[in-house]
């Protein structure tokens, strides 16, 4: 009985401060890091133009400033062909040029 009363207050208070800390930050969850942002010298409206020359026929789906293993930080832009098939294109966040792209199928 001891054991569960512990451990229920245990999980009570980091359910709390969780929740204190989060709230406490005063961001919007869903806004990009302002490094990330800071990182970048081109926009996502460049980096869409650029996938779209690599694929002048497709249309982009999304696009995310994110960093990666092989590229480092990089706009990766997702792209669907009229015909269905789909692309992902990593576009240079320094320059706009295509850093690598790939038929996903």
């Amino acid at each position: 009985m001891k054991k569960t009363i512990v451990f229920a207050s245990v999980a009570a208070s980091a359910l709390a401060l969780a929740t204190l800390s989060y709230a406490a930050t005063d961001t919007d969850p869903n806004a990009p890091a302002a490094i990330t942002q800071a990182a970048s010298k081109i926009g996502m409206a460049d980096a869409l133009e650029a996938a779209k020359a690599k694929y002048p026929d497709a249309e982009a789906l999304s696009a995310t400033l994110h960093g990666t293993r092989s590229y480092g930080l990089v706009w990766d832009v997702r792209m669907e062909g009229k015909d269905g098939t789909a692309a992902r294109v990593f576009v240079n966040p320094e320059d706009g040029t295509v850093l690598a792209s790939n038929d996903i199928g």
